[in-house]
C-alpha cells in the first residue's frame, strides 16, 4: 500500500560524514546539504536542482518539503544514518529523516530508504543521499537519486527496476539517474494524477488525445493523462501515456538523463511492482497484442504538448501468439537493470517486507 503524498512533509534533514571513510568536511557542508535541498540554482541560468523543486516538479505542485537542517554530525563508523537519527535533540517531532553525506563513493555509501522501522529517537523512515557520487567531490549526484529516496521514504512505495524489460527511464523509480518524472502509474499511486485522468478502454476503437506526462494535470478539456486497457482476464492491465521532453527533468541533456526517446509508451502492470514496458511508438507506428486482442497506434498528425492515439478491439476472436510490436516501432531493450545501475534501493520492513517480495515475484 502507497501512502499518497499530499501537502507538506517535514523532514529532519542532517548533513553527516564518517570520519573512517570521508576527510573533514569543509565549513560549508552544511549550506551544501541546505540548498540541494530546499533551493540550488545551477549554471548560467539559474536552474532550481533542488530536491524540493524536484518533488514539488513531478507531483504538478501537490507535494513539498518542509524542516530544518540540523548540525553537521561526525560518525565513527559505518552507521551514518543512526549516528544522524541519534543526534536529533529531545522533542524533537520528526518521524522522518534524510541524511546527507559528502559523497557515495565507497562501501557503506549507496543510497537507501527504510520504512516502517521500529523508532529509533522518533525517526521511523529515513533515507541517505550524498552530495557528489564520488569521492573527488567533482560529479554531483543526480536529482533523481535523492528523489526516489525521498519518495521510498514518503510514500512508501518501492522499486521498479526488479523485473524485465521494467520502465528504465519513463520512470524514477525503475532508474534514478535518469531523473525524469515518473509514470502514470507511479503518480497514481502518489496520488498527483486522478483516476478520472486514466480513461479506462472499453470495446472497439476509440480515440484519445493524451497530454504529455511530465505537463500540468489534470489535462485539459478533451485531453486524457493517460489510458487503461484492462486484460481480456485477470487483474492485469495496459496504460498508454505521452511522453515528452516538456521540461529539464524528462529532456536528456546528458548521457543517460531524460527520456530516452519522445513517443507514446504502452506498459503492461500486474500488480504495484510489477510493471513491464512493451513499446515506445512515436508518430505513425503500432504496437499490437494478439494475445489481449488489441492494438495501440499513434496518429501521424501533431499535438501539440501530446499524442493522438487510437485503440483498436477486439482483434480477430480468439486469436493466439505473444503480443507483438510492428516492425516499425522500437525495441524494448530487456537488459536486467540492478540496483547499482538503477541508482538506488530500497529495504523494506515488517509486514511490508512480505507484501513487496510478492509483488516482485509476480
Amino acid at each position: 500500500m502507497t501512502v499518497p503524498w499530499q501537502g507538506s512533509t517535514r523532514i529532519a534533514i542532517v548533513p553527516v560524514w564518517n570520519d573512517r571513510v570521508d576527510q573533514s568536511p569543509g565549513s560549508d557542508f552544511r549550506d551544501q546539504a541546505t540548498a540541494r535541498v530546499f533551493y540550488d540554482p545551477q549554471g548560467s541560468e539559474g536552474n532550481d536542482d533542488s530536491l524540493q523543486n524536484y518533488v514539488w516538479t513531478v507531483s504538478y505542485g501537490q507535494a513539498s518539503l518542509s524542516g530544518a537542517v540540523f548540525p553537521v554530525v561526525r560518525s565513527s563508523g559505518s552507521d551514518v544514518t543512526g549516528a544522524a537519527m541519534d543526534s536529533l535533540p529531545p522533542g524533537h517531532g520528526y518521524t522522518h529523516l534524510l541524511a546527507v553525506l559528502p559523497h557515495g563513493s565507497g562501501p557503506d555509501r549507496s543510497s537507501w530508504a527504510w520504512w516502517d522501522a521500529s523508532p529509533r529517537n522518533g525517526i521511523t523512515a529515513f533515507a541517505r543521499v550524498s552530495l557528489f557520487q564520488n569521492s573527488a567531490l567533482t560529479m554531483r549526484q543526480p536529482a533523481g537519486i535523492w528523489g526516489m529516496e525521498t519518495l521510498h521514504m514518503v510514500t512508501e512505495f518501492g522499486d521498479l527496476y526488479n523485473v524485465s524489460p521494467n520502465l528504465g527511464r519513463y520512470d524514477v523509480m525503475a532508474n534514478a539517474f535518469a531523473s525524469s518524472h515518473p509514470s502514470a502509474h507511479t503518480k497514481l499511486a502518489m496520488g498527483w494524477i486522478s483516476p478520472s485522468s486514466v480513461v479506462r478502454h472499453g470495446t472497439g476503437t476509440q480515440s484519445y488525445v493524451l497530454h504529455a506526462i511530465g505537463l500540468r494535470q489534470p489535462p485539459p478539456p478533451g485531453r486524457v493523462s493517460a489510458v487503461r486497457i484492462p486484460a481480456r482476464s485477470g487483474t492485469r492491465s495496459f496504460i498508454a501515456e505521452a511522453r515528452l521532453a516538456v521540461d529539464k527533468y524528462e529532456r536528456s541533456d546528458n548521457l543517460g538523463d531524460g527520456i530516452p526517446d519522445e513517443g507514446v509508451i504502452v506498459y503492461e502492470i500486474a500488480s504495484l511492482l510489477n510493471v513491464k514496458l512493451r513499446a515506445v511508438l512515436d508518430a505513425g507506428q503500432r504496437y499490437s497484442n494478439d494475445d489481449e486482442g488489441f492494438s495501440v497506434s499513434v496518429s501521424s498528425t501533431a499535438v501539440p504538448g501530446g499524442r493522438r492515439i487510437s485503440i483498436i478491439e477486439p482483434r480477430t476472436s480468439g486469436a493466439k501468439g505473444s503480443g507483438k510490436r510492428s516492425r516499425h516501432s522500437r525495441r524494448i531493450w530487456t537488459r536486467r537493470l540492478t540496483p547499482m545501475s538503477a541508482g538506488c534501493c530500497s529495504k523494506r520492513w515488517g509486514k511490508r517486507a512480505e507484501t513487496l517480495k510478492r509483488s516482485a515475484a509476480d
